[in-house]
């Protein structure tokens, strides 16, 4: 069983699924909108019950990306002025987080190269693709940038389960750019908003 840091019910662990479940079926019957101002509160309870359920032998900076990664989960749900770049903020110290939790004594075999030179040759597609506004440009490639470093770490590190590692770090890295895809080429989240969602969680 997972033992917390924060001492919860063995059990509570289990409540990250249904939860993310919840917040799914608000997206799909179109409730946001309906919950506001509280759609935060039901966005950003699976990342609590993750946090909460981390193993003690989890290292200090898993912690400070999960709560960053939360911030930003609020950040983004709201509409006012600003709300996007501030959630882009928080998601972006996650991951140098992130990366230093995972790039752990490296291990640069041939396999590994390839798989981080890959990475990097599929964001600078996505970002050929990709049209943020002008003022927003920068502060994209360097969002970007980081997201392919926290992918590439979980590839070169060699002190965490491979696999998972890098199959959630794809899906996470999938997620941030179909939302870019879908605020800036399409004007907004939408019909994408479900299956980012779905790649984050």
């Amino acid at each position: 069983s997972t033992q917390s840091t924060w001492g919860v019910p063995t059990m509570f662990p289990k409540l990250f699924l249904p939860l993310c479940a919840v917040y799914l079926a608000v997206i799909a019957l179109h409730f946001e909108a309906t919950l506001q101002p509280l759609t935060w509160i039901v966005k950003a309870a699976p990342m609590a019950v993750l946090i909460a359920s981390t193993s003690k032998r989890a290292t200090k900076w898993l912690y400070w990306g999960l709560l960053l990664s939360a911030g930003g989960d609020i950040a983004l749900t709201f509409k006012f002025t600003g709300a996007f770049d501030i959630g882009l903020g928080f998601f972006l110290f996650a991951h140098f987080c992130y990366v230093i939790c995972f790039l752990k004594r490296p291990a640069y075999t041939p396999t590994r190269l390839i798989g981080t030179a890959l990475v990097f040759a599929a964001m600078y597609y996505a970002n050929s693709i990709i049209h943020p506004p002008a003022d927003l440009k920068i502060a994209v490639n360097i969002y970007s940038l980081s997201l392919a470093a926290m992918i590439a770490s979980t590839i070169l590190g060699t002190e965490h389960k491979l696999f998972p590692a890098i199959l959630g770090s794809a899906c996470f890295g999938a997620s941030d750019m179909l939302l870019g895809f879908s605020t800036f080429n399409l004007g907004g989240e939408g019909m994408l908003h479900l299956p980012v969602m779905v790649l984050y969680y």
